[in-house]
């Protein structure tokens, strides 16, 4: 067993201690089926019913976190190694979409009014402003109530606009490229 997999064991060990002296009778009871992210070398915790918001809120509050996560009241998911699956054959895109080589057009999309807002709104009132400071991040916006999120990361930016937007719909761009993140036009998230 080398270094990573000592490491890795006793940080799982921790936490799974943890959850169960401290955790397990108080959020089994109101919260099974919900994930838990808990940092093992400072015990916080985050309870969500989105594993990855929990995990974002929790890297928010402990930035050198070395996290465990698992399903609340399911012994069984504790998280583990993903493990590739040998027995599936690979194929590409290319194999299944193109079988003659031939380069294919991509199917027109169609923009609705709420992209065109979203983009003008990135246009009008922060393109300037962003460009130059903010280059290569990743911007989430709801263009119905002009709010947005800026980070390195488009899940932490997301999860941090669903906070403040729970119920709004939101496009993402790349701050600086004209390509934005699909095909030229804002790729919608959330909605």
């Amino acid at each position: 067993m080398t270094t990573t997999d000592h490491v890795r064991n006793a940080t799982m060990l921790r936490a799974k201690d943890f959850y169960n002296a401290e955790l397990r009778e108080k959020l089994e009871s109101t919260e099974k089926g919900k994930y838990v992210v808990i940092d093992s070398n400072s015990l916080d915790y985050e309870v969500d019913a989105s594993l990855i918001v929990a995990a974002v809120h929790l890297k928010d509050r402990q930035p050198d976190a070395w996290t465990v996560s698992f399903e609340i009241g399911y012994e069984s998911k504790w998280a583990t190694r993903p493990r590739r699956d040998t027995s599936r054959t690979e194929t590409s895109a290319r194999d299944v979409n193109d079988p003659l080589g031939k380069k294919v057009a991509p199917p027109a999309i169609s923009r609705s009014p709420a992209s065109l807002d979203a983009e003008a709104f990135y246009n009008a009132e922060l393109r300037a402003k962003l460009e130059t400071e903010e280059k290569g991040k990743f911007i989430i916006i709801d263009p119905e109530s002009s709010d947005y999120e800026v980070d390195s990361d488009p899940i932490v930016a997301v999860v941090h606009l669903k906070d403040r937007q729970p119920n709004g719909e939101a496009f993402m761009f790349r701050i600086g490229y004209d390509g934005y993140v699909l095909n030229g036009r804002p790729f919608r998230i959330m909605g």
